[in-house]
C-alpha cells in the first residue's frame, strides 16, 4: 500500500463521525379518577433511547386505559388496553448488510480510516433506506365473583404485535447491483383463563382451599419476506417499480398450550401451610404420542417461630420451606409434530430451509442440511426442587434468606450426528437431560431506622453449578458446530486446545516413530504453536481439545444502599460476576488475518471500527501466520480471558421539596433527582467492557457499547 495515500497514512479521525453522545428523555403522563364502584385511568408516554455509536436509536410511544367496575355486589370487572409503536434506527454493519443479501465482496481491503473518506461512505449511505417499526396491542378483559367462602374468575388477554423492515441499498455500495427488501410479520397471542375455588368450613385451626384452574394459549406467528436483486436504477427502490429479480418467502407456526389443574391449600392455625397440585398440559408442537404431561407440585412452609420461639422479642420470624414442581415446556417450531421428515434446501425457493421438500426428490437432493426429524420426540419439561430458611430479627429490621435448589431440565430436543450416507447432516432426537444446582443469599436490613439519617441496605448472593447428565441414545459426548457436550461436564465450558508457548525451532518439536507432531497431517515447525498433545498419540485433533471454563458466570450477586436524610436521598448499587470465561474472537480475527483474507467469509468483513486503537493484549506469541498449521485458529485457550468483573450500576441524588398545598391544582411535592448509569466497571477482561460478550462466551466486538449516562428528572405528585 501506498504510504503517501491520505486515506489510510492521513488522520484517522473516523471516530468522530462514529461514535456520539445523545439526549435521552422519558415522559410520561396520566390522569385517572372515579369512585369505590368504577375507577378509570388514562396514560401517555413516550421514550427515546440513542445509542453511542452508529447513529443507532430507539423511540416508544405508548398509550394505555384501564377501568375497573363492581356492577353488582361480588362481581369486579376490569378492562386495561396498552398500545406502542416503536420505531428504530439500525446500525450501519457491513457484516449485518452482507448476511441479509446473501452477498458476497471483496473483503481484503477495509473502508479507510480518514475522516473525509467516511464521510464520503455516509453520503453514500443516505441513499440507503432502512425502516423498522414495530406496534404492540395488548388488552384484558376478567371478571370476578366472590360470595362469602366461594370465588371465580374468567378472563381473556390478547398481545398482537406487528413486524415492518423496508430495506434499500443503491448501486454505489454494492458494486452497481442494488438490493431491496420487504419484511412484514405478526405475533398473534390469545390467552383464556378461568378458575373456581371454595374454602370448606371447617374447625379454626384448620382452613383447606379447593381450586380447579384452565387455560388455554393460542400462538399464531406469521410472516411474508421479500428479497430482490438488480433493480433498473436507485431511484425506483421498491420492488413494484424497479423490475428487480424477486425472491419471495412466507412461513406460518402455529402453537397451542392447554392446561387444568385442581389445586389444595391447607393451613393450620399460623404453624403450617401445604399445597399440592395436580395438573395436566398439553402442546400442540409435540407428536401426538407424548404431546400430554401429568405435571404435579407440592409445597409445605413450617411457620418455626411460632412454633418454638412465640416468646422471642429478639425474632420477629423464622420459616422453613420446601417445594417441588414439574414443569413443561414448550418448543418453538410446530415441524417437530409432523413425525419423520426431512428438508432439502436445494429445492425450495431460494435455499429457503422452511418449505419441505417433496418425497419424489429424495434421492437427488441429499444432504438435507435441517436434519431427520424421528419418532419419539418427547415433550421437554423441567423439574425443581428448592429449601429455604428465612428468618426476620428485631421487628423485621434484619431479614435474612438462604435457598437450597436443584433442577433438572429433562427431554430436552438436542442434535446427534449420522453416518454421512444416510444424506443428513444430523438427526433431531430427544431425551438430553441437565441438572442446575446452588445456593442463593438475600439479605435486608435497615441499619439506621429510628433517626434522621437513614439506612437501608440490600445483598444478594448466588452460587449455581450445571452438569450435563444425559444425552439421547445413551451417548456420552456429542459435537455440535464447534460445540462439544460431555456427559458429567458443564454446558458451558469451552472446548480447546491447551497452547503452552511456540516453538523455537524444528528440534523442539516431538517426535515419534521417526515423525514430526503433525495436525491432520500437517508437520509442526519453527515458529508454530505449543498444543498439548493429550491422547499422546503424536497426532493434533479433537480428540486433543479439552473442556475448559464457563461461560456462564458460577457466582453473582448485587448491593444496593439507599439513605434519606430529611429531603435529601441516595442510592447506588453494585453487581459482580465471578467464575467465567470468553474467548475474544476479535483479538484472534486479528492475528488470524492471513487465513480470514483467503477466505469468503462474513468472519472477514472489516467494519470502520476494525482501525480503532482498543485495549487489545499485546501478549501473544508471534506465530509464523502464513502456517498450514493454522496457529491463531479461535479453539484454543490462548484467547480464553477471565471475564470475572465488578459494575457500579448506577447511583442516584435526589431531592423533595415540599409545597405547601393552596389549592387543588397545585402539586404537594416536587421531587429533583440526577442519577447515573454504568458509570465504572472493574474487570481485567482486555477488550473492555465484559457486558458486551455474547451470551455463548464469545467476544466479537459487534455489539454497541453500553452507554455512561447521566439523567435529570422532575416528579410531581398532586
Amino acid at each position: 500500500m501506498d504510504t503517501r495515500d491520505v486515506r489510510y497514512f492521513g488522520k484517522p479521525d473516523w471516530a468522530d463521525d462514529y461514535y456520539q453522545s445523545s439526549l435521552l428523555y422519558n415522559v410520561n403522563a396520566s390522569i385517572g379518577g372515579g369512585s369505590k364502584n368504577a375507577n378509570y385511568v388514562f396514560t401517555l408516554a413516550t421514550t427515546k433511547d440513542a445509542g453511542v455509536a452508529d447513529n443507532t436509536s430507539y423511540t416508544k410511544y405508548n398509550i394505555g386505559f384501564a377501568l375497573n367496575m363492581v356492577p353488582l355486589d361480588g362481581l369486579n370487572v376490569s378492562t386495561i388496553i396498552n398500545a406502542a409503536k416503536i420505531d428504530r434506527v439500525r446500525n450501519r454493519n457491513f457484516r449485518d448488510r452482507f448476511a441479509e443479501m446473501e452477498y458476497m465482496v471483496d473483503f481484503s481491503t477495509p473502508l479507510a480510516p480518514a475522516g473525509n473518506l467516511y464521510n464520503d461512505f455516509l453520503i453514500s449511505n443516505d441513499l440507503t433506506k432502512d425502516d423498522n417499526y414495530n406496534n404492540l396491542l395488548n388488552g384484558l378483559l376478567a371478571l370476578s365473583y366472590t360470595k362469602q367462602r366461594f370465588n371465580a374468575t374468567a378472563s381473556i388477554k390478547l398481545d398482537y404485535t406487528t413486524n415492518v423492515r423496508r430495506a434499500f441499498w443503491p448501486m454505489a455500495l454494492l458494486e452497481s447491483v442494488n438490493f431491496v427488501s420487504n419484511y412484514s410479520g405478526y405475533n398473534q397471542r390469545i390467552i383464556g383463563e378461568t378458575s373456581a375455588s371454595y374454602w370448606l368450613p371447617l374447625a379454626d385451626i384448620h382452613k383447606l382451599n379447593i381450586q380447579w384452574n384452565g387455560s388455554i394459549i393460542s400462538d399464531l406467528y406469521h410472516y411474508n419476506y421479500t428479497r430482490a436483486y438488480d433493480g433498473d436504477d436507485d431511484m425506483k427502490p421498491t420492488t413494484s417499480t424497479g423490475n428487480f429479480k424477486q425472491y419471495r418467502y412466507v412461513d406460518r407456526l402455529e402453537n397451542r398450550w392447554v392446561s387444568t389443574s385442581i389445586a389444595l391449600d391447607y393451613k393450620y392455625k399460623n404453624l403450617l401451610n401445604v399445597g399440592l397440585l395436580a395438573r395436566y398440559d398439553g402442546n400442540s408442537a409435540i407428536q401426538s404420542d407424548h404431546r400430554w404431561m401429568f405435571t404435579p407440585a407440592a409445597s409445605a412452609e413450617w411457620n418455626l417461630k411460632n412454633q418454638f420461639f412465640a416468646g422471642s422479642t429478639a425474632l420477629s420470624g423464622l420459616s422453613l420451606r420446601a417445594s417441588y414442581a414439574r414443569i413443561a415446556k414448550s418448543v418453538q417450531s410446530d415441524r417437530y409434530e409432523l413425525g419423520p421428515q426431512y428438508l432439502a434446501t436445494s429445492i425450495t425457493w431460494s435455499g429457503e430451509p422452511l418449505l419441505s421438500s417433496a418425497n419424489g426428490f429424495a434421492t437427488i437432493t441429499r444432504p438435507y442440511a435441517s436434519g431427520w426429524v424421528g419418532y419419539d420426540l418427547k415433550l421437554p419439561y423441567s423439574d425443581k426442587m428448592e429449601l429455604a430458611l428465612k428468618g426476620s430479627f428485631f421487628d423485621n429490621r434484619i431479614i435474612a434468606e438462604i435457598i437450597l435448589y436443584k433442577n433438572y431440565e429433562k427431554n430436552l430436543l438436542t442434535y446427534l450426528p449420522v453416518t454421512q450416507e444416510m444424506g443428513y447432516e444430523y438427526k433431531l432426537a430427544s431425551g438430553m437431560d441437565i441438572s442446575n444446582q446452588g445456593l442463593e443469599l438475600n439479605l435486608s436490613a435497615s441499619i439506621l431506622k429510628n433517626t434522621p439519617l437513614k439506612w437501608d441496605l440490600s445483598f444478594n448472593a448466588s452460587y449455581n453449578k450445571n452438569k450435563l447428565e444425559k444425552l439421547p441414545e445413551n451417548r456420552e459426548a456429542t459435537v455440535i458446530g464447534d460445540h462439544k457436550l460431555q456427559v458429567g461436564q458443564s454446558v458451558d465450558a469451552f472446548w480447546v486446545y491447551q497452547n503452552k508457548g511456540i516453538y523455537t525451532n524444528d528440534s523442539e518439536v516431538p517426535v515419534m516413530n521417526g515423525k514430526p507432531l503433525n495436525i491432520n497431517g500437517v508437520p509442526f515447525k519453527a515458529g508454530d504453536p505449543v498444543w498439548t498433545d493429550v491422547d499422546g498419540n503424536n497426532q493434533i485433533n479433537d480428540n486433543d481439545r479439552v473442556l475448559t471454563g464457563h461461560a456462564i458466570p458460577p457466582y453473582t450477586g448485587g448491593l444496593t444502599n439507599q439513605f434519606a436524610y430529611k429531603g435529601f436521598d441516595f442510592s447506588f448499587n453494585l453487581f459482580f460476576a465471578l467464575g467465567h470465561s470468553a474467548l475474544n474472537l476479535r483479538d484472534q480475527q486479528r492475528y488470524d488475518f492471513a487465513t480470514l483474507d483467503n477466505i469468503q467469509s462474513l468472519q472477514s468483513v472489516k467494519e470502520i471500527f476494525f482501525w480503532q486503537n482498543t485495549n487489545q493484549r499485546d501478549d501473544y506469541p508471534i506465530y509464523n501466520p502464513q502456517s498450514s498449521v493454522h496457529p491463531y485458529r479461535a479453539e484454543q485457550d490462548l484467547f480464553l480471558e477471565k471475564l470475572s468483573y465488578l459494575k457500579l450500576r448506577n447511583i442516584t441524588v435526589g431531592y423533595t421539596l415540599p409545597i405547601k398545598k393552596v389549592g387543588s391544582n397545585i402539586p404537594k411535592s416536587l421531587y429533583f433527582y440526577l442519577t447515573g448509569s454504568n458509570l465504572l466497571s472493574f474487570s481485567n477482561f482486555s477488550a473492555g467492557d465484559p457486558e458486551l460478550v455474547n451470551f455463548n462466551g464469545t467476544y466479537d466486538g459487534y455489539s454497541l457499547p453500553i452507554p455512561r449516562s447521566i439523567s435529570l428528572g422532575l416528579r410531581f405528585k398532586f
